[in-house]
């Protein structure tokens, strides 16, 4: 049983994704790097500085998404990590529902993140009550998911592998902690 203070990980990032997100920049920094060391005229190691920092401003944000799970609980709080330098933080008991879905992956084999037309990917999508107006609407980082009436969709890409058991899991600890919360006699003064 979940209880005040416990936090746990519901769903966690996909590491592996954000590897391969890291290839390019990490590549082109170590170049960068190199080449810093290896020319002389002034232009080339500027320019070669240049492409170092740049992709720094790449590799930083994305080390710190990959470290992030895209669900978490917390102190009768389901925290989202979607983007945001913190997690929004829902009162448990506005959440009703974990279901599966389909969207666009928003990695296109063009290369065009915001391809909407390339592949799909598998999605988990988190009903919220009507009656909770403050958290219709979030704005998220797209690539990540999605925030519109009630509905908050997070995109397979970027979390761990999604199945129908994994979906059964987050529906039965909210389950859990929904319980303890009422027996605890809290819940919509949180």
């Amino acid at each position: 049983m979940a209880h005040a203070g416990t936090w746990e990980t519901w769903l966690s990032s996909n590491r592996r994704a954000f590897a391969a997100a890291l290839l390019l920049p990490v590549l082109l920094a170590a170049g960068s790097g190199g080449l810093l060391l290896a020319v002389d005229p002034l232009p080339w190691r500027i320019a070669a500085g240049v492409v170092g920092v740049l992709s720094l401003l790449v590799i930083i944000p994305l080390v710190l998404l990959a470290q992030q799970p895209r669900l978490a609980y917390h102190d009768w709080h389901l925290l989202v990590y979607l983007g945001a330098t913190r997690p929004f933080r829902l009162p448990v008991d506005v959440v009703e529902v974990f279901f599966l879905g389909q969207a666009p992956s928003m990695v296109s084999p063009e290369g065009d993140p915001f391809d909407d037309q390339g592949p799909t990917t598998s999605t988990i999508v988190v009903r919220l009550a009507e009656k909770a107006d403050e958290w219709q609407k979030r704005d998220v980082r797209p690539m990540l998911g999605h925030w519109c009436e009630g509905y908050i969709t997070l995109r397979g890409t970027w979390c761990e592998p999604i199945t129908e058991d994994l979906v059964r899991t987050l529906n039965h600890r909210l389950v859990e902690v929904k319980r303890e919360q009422k027996s605890l006699g809290l819940g919509e003064a949180q």
